[in-house]
């Protein structure tokens, strides 16, 4: 998935674009459990390596943990992959298979590709990818 915008302050784009990408993430988990696979457990884990976002990264998250009272939305701060590579946010994403096995699945966050590309700070990127062969492998 992929998600371009421009920088509306107060980290609005990123903030949205967070909810998002984790929101696409667990209705895709929750479609295939509803199709009768065994996905248990989905858990998003968020992290956020600029201090100052900490407040409005937990709200988000509380506003997602109503949407979706199945899953655990909780903060990963201790996460070194992706510093340097992601800026500020990203975010993990993963379930449970039937023999308990808890799978990595989704990895995103914000970049500054379309920054680096237009040479204007202000245009942000947000991706995240997830891995559909290792989902059916261990899903069906």
């Amino acid at each position: 998935l992929t998600s371009a915008g421009r920088d509306i302050g107060s980290y609005g784009f990123e903030l949205a674009e967070l909810a998002e990408h984790v929101r696409f993430h667990l209705r895709l988990l929750a479609a295939w459990r509803e199709a009768g696979h065994s996905v248990s457990n989905p858990r998003a884990a968020i992290t956020c390596f600029d201090e100052s976002r900490t407040t409005a990264v937990a709200q988000v998250m509380e506003v997602l943990r109503g949407e979706f009272p199945d899953a655990l939305i909780d903060p990963y701060p201790e996460r070194e992959s992706g510093r340097g590579y992601y800026k500020g946010l990203c975010l993990m994403i993963f379930a449970t298979t039937a023999s308990g096995e808890e799978i990595f699945l989704a990895d995103g966050g914000v970049t500054d590709w379309t920054a680096k590309l237009l040479n204007n700070a202000k245009e942000l990127f947000f991706i995240s990818g997830f891995g559909a062969e290792r989902f059916c492998s261990a899903f069906g």
